[in-house]
């Protein structure tokens, strides 16, 4: 058996202080959740053949919090958004649109980190097809993750310094 590493570093790293963690497993992806900074710390799952026809506009998919014991965002918090911050997928929805149910588990908060549009369109879109490409091929376990930036008295800043991915595949 043949085990290969990919890792994608997208911005510049940065260490936060440990926080409260809620793991949430919708069967098809694993998030570790914050209700400290209200978003998932990292998020990882398995594929294999990832992508397909699911169309999310004509199933009328939309984020929302199915486990109210979570401090998630919420559709406000994107309405009137004067950073144009975009609701972005740790596990990403195509990833699973073999499947229209399980592309919908996708659209939860806690799997959700706000990106810019250069972020969440550009690099990771990239990356997410490169891994759904090297999916056809071998099975592949993703794990996706980030880090905030932090102010001098220790507040999240809001600012994403790093967002990295790493993917393991087997032959």
């Amino acid at each position: 058996m043949n085990t290969q590493i990919l890792t994608f570093q997208f911005l510049v790293f940065c260490i936060i202080p440990a926080f409260a963690q809620i793991i949430v497993d919708k069967s098809i992806y694993k998030a570790n959740f914050s209700n400290t900074l209200y978003v998932p710390r990292y998020v990882s799952y398995y594929l294999y053949k990832g992508g397909g026809k699911c169309d999310r506009k004509k199933e009328n998919f939309s984020f929302n919090n199915d486990m109210p014991e979570l401090q998630c965002a919420k559709n406000a918090d994107y309405s009137n958004n004067t950073n144009q911050y975009q609701k972005g997928h740790l596990a990403n929805a195509e990833d699973f649109a073999y499947d229209c149910k399980l592309e919908e588990l996708t659209f939860r908060y806690y799997n959700c980190l706000p990106q810019t549009e250069n972020l969440s369109k550009g690099i990771c879109e990239t990356k997410e097809a490169q891994i759904r490409e090297w999916s056809k091929k071998r099975k592949v376990v993703h794990y996706m993750w980030w880090v905030f930036q932090r102010n001098e008295n220790g507040t999240n800043s809001g600012t994403v310094l790093l967002l990295e991915s790493s993917t393991i595949g087997q032959d």
